[in-house]
């Protein structure tokens, strides 16, 4: 909660020009490499994710007013499990976010190791509010990650994992009390699925 409504990192990015885009998100995907590169093996992280799914939905069924959308949100996690299947898994960032960490002044970032194992791209997750304040930089580093190539599964399994994580930014959003707070929540997950047209789309439209 406190990441998302307090982060430098995503106060420093609203402003940057195209070189100085291009300098973090250099370094952005290099210290991800460098911690993703490391293999997990022997490791039920599938099992594990369903069981954290789960519990996201459960605290959603709590949630007195739900939102008017949120059902295209379960039934989008529910129906599409079957992409989570084989995925090779590596070691994470912590708490998996990228806005959790801050940048120097010579943009310069170093993502500090988690003591789990996942599937990377849920470590591009922060993507989404990255593109909320800078839309030009969350389309430098999908493309970046990508190699300037469709991958198809990246997509597919990116808008998958960007349902869950739309889950649990409600989740969070429910538990707040300040106002201001909840509209910033509100604004980020409005953006959220008119980038996806409501999770009908597997390529957001802040990548056009």
């Amino acid at each position: 909660m406190t990441t998302l409504l307090q982060s430098n990192f995503l106060k420093k990015i609203k402003n940057l020009n195209g070189e100085e885009i291009d300098r973090l998100s250099d370094n952005i995907c290099q210290s991800l490499s460098d911690i993703h590169i490391e293999k997990g093996s022997d490791i039920n992280w599938m099992d594990e994710y369903i069981i954290d799914k789960n519990y996201s939905l459960y605290r959603h069924g709590l949630i007195k007013k739900q939102g008017l959308k949120d059902y295209i949100l379960i039934d989008y996690i529910n129906e599409n499990i079957h992409l989570l299947k084989d995925r090779i898994v590596s070691r994470s960032i912590k708490d998996s976010s990228i806005i959790a960490s801050d940048f120097d002044d010579n943009f310069n970032i170093s993502f500090e190791k988690s003591d789990k194992f996942s599937d990377k791209i849920v470590d591009y997750l922060d993507l989404n509010i990255i593109a909320y304040v800078n839309k030009d930089l969350a389309k430098v580093l999908v493309n970046k990650i990508n190699d300037n190539k469709f991958n198809i599964k990246f997509y597919k399994l990116f808008t998958y994992y960007t349902a869950k994580f739309t889950i649990d930014l409600i989740d969070g959003m429910s538990e707040l009390n300040n106002k201001e707070d909840k509209e910033k929540y509100e604004a980020i997950i409005e953006f959220i699925f008119d980038s996806y047209d409501d999770f009908t789309l597997i390529k957001p439209k802040w990548l056009e």
